[in-house]
């Protein structure tokens, strides 16, 4: 779950799959990918994004049913500004029903934060970067 402190920005949650790259089809789950077919046949697997809250505050949520065992990369992307500045994001990961973490960073227009990693079976959630870098992609690819 993603939300934020202001009534214009537009941010982004992603949720990538092991060793997708940002942005990539069909590895990274975001607003031009809301629901990648990953892993078995059948839905319970895959990600989908509820909504692509462009206008404010959010919240953003990505949700998967039953994930394959594996890693998910956690992203954030300060995708537009809309009259916004500085930013603070928020980022809550769930996992079997119950918060695993929370977190939140301060960002700025075309900055991607690297929340963490959830870990599947084990639904623990790893810290993975604490510096927010440039983006190096705005589009689907």
């Amino acid at each position: 779950e993603l939300t934020w402190d202001t009534p214009g920005a537009d941010l982004d949650l992603h949720v990538l799959e092991e060793d997708a790259n940002f942005f990539e089809k069909p590895g990274d789950c975001n607003w031009c990918n809301t629901n990648p077919k990953w892993g078995k046949t059948g839905a319970d697997d895959d990600p989908r994004l509820d909504i692509d809250d462009q206008g404010g505050w959010g919240p953003e949520n990505i949700n998967i049913q039953t994930p394959a065992n594996g890693e998910y990369g956690i992203k954030v992307h300060y995708f537009e500004e809309h009259g916004d500045n500085a930013v603070t994001a928020m980022v809550k990961v769930y996992t079997y029903g119950s918060l695993a973490w929370s977190g939140s960073k301060i960002l700025y227009r075309d900055e991607v934060w690297d929340a963490g990693i959830v870990n599947w079976p084990n639904g623990t959630f790893g810290v993975q970067s604490v510096t927010p870098y440039p983006s190096p992609d705005r589009l689907c690819y």
